[in-house]
């Protein structure tokens, strides 16, 4: 159901700031996203997938030996 009495008006004028905020989260998520999927380290040399995971399989068999 809804309200007998809808002042759009002012509606309007009681959400903005909420909207506003949900609009400044949505931007910056985008842009820490952004960021993150650079895919390049400090010094922008690409990063090889070897760099990207924590053991490498040399690392697993100097272990196991």
């Amino acid at each position: 159901m809804s309200a007998p009495d809808t002042n759009l008006e002012k509606q309007k004028s009681r959400h903005w700031p909420a909207i506003a905020g949900i609009l400044v989260a949505l931007g910056l998520g985008v842009i820490i996203g952004l960021v993150l999927a650079g895919g390049t380290d400090v010094n922008d040399a690409p990063v090889t997938p070897a760099e990207t995971s924590a053991i490498t399989p040399a690392q697993v068999h100097a272990v196991a030996a």
